[in-house]
């Protein structure tokens, strides 16, 4: 008998962009599933790298920001890659925009920062974690989880990618998003007010199943 064995060797043409996300406190160290307080600054970094065999292009990367968190845009965009530009007004410019309703970030990324080879890029912006009760989106939420997208393409291979951030990528070793978790808000579940005037407008932050005010701390009578 005669045994003959033939194999092939197939590489698979197509970028691999790997998108990371940490988080920082405000003096610079590692913030990832720490406690924060209402009124502390975080800083995040997203890193990209293209680790595939082809060049990318047109990446865009999204994050919308998490609840209770407040983000001035375009003061609150730190730093940016070489040859993205910082925009000076909320309306963005053609690398980066903000929509206030839905609360995503956009960036979209020049082709030249994703060919093969191309170091590791960086992008930093700080949001704020409320300072006050009232301002709390969902007090009953005490998480600040937050995780970026990208969708780009290939250029030889021209299909379709996209990928989620993870908070670090050390060979294949994947540490997903971090959480950070709100501390120190019991007190805003029960707030007292004092009525001098003959009005007083009384506010409530979101996310409960219903409301009530008192005149009493226990709660009853409810008088709205």
């Amino acid at each position: 008998y005669l045994y003959y064995f033939m194999a092939f060797s197939v590489d698979i043409i197509a970028p691999k962009v790997l998108l990371t996300k940490e988080v920082k406190d405000a003096s610079n160290n590692d913030a990832s599933n720490a406690d924060v307080h209402l009124g502390d600054v975080l800083t995040y970094e997203l890193g990209f790298e293209n680790e595939g065999n082809d060049n990318a292009r047109s990446y865009v990367i999204t994050d919308e920001l998490p609840i209770n968190t407040e983000f001035n845009f375009p003061a609150d965009i730190l730093t940016l890659p070489t040859g993205m530009t910082k925009p000076t007004t909320a309306a963005g410019n053609s690398y980066v925009q903000y929509n206030p309703t839905t609360r995503v970030l956009t960036f979209n990324v020049p082709n030249n920062l994703l060919e093969i080879n191309d170091p590791k890029s960086q992008i930093r912006f700080k949001v704020k974690v409320v300072d006050d009760c009232s301002k709390l989106t969902n007090a009953c939420s005490n998480l600040i989880k937050n995780t970026a997208y990208s969708n780009y393409l290939g250029t030889n291979n021209t299909g379709t990618f996209n990928d989620q951030s993870y908070t670090s990528v050390s060979g294949c070793t994947i540490v997903p998003q971090s959480t950070n978790f709100l501390v120190g808000v019991d007190a805003c579940k029960n707030r007292r007010q004092e009525m001098c005037g003959a009005s007083l407008t009384i506010s409530a932050s979101g996310g409960y199943k219903s409301y009530s005010w008192s005149t009493s701390s226990t709660g009853s009578p409810v008088i709205g």
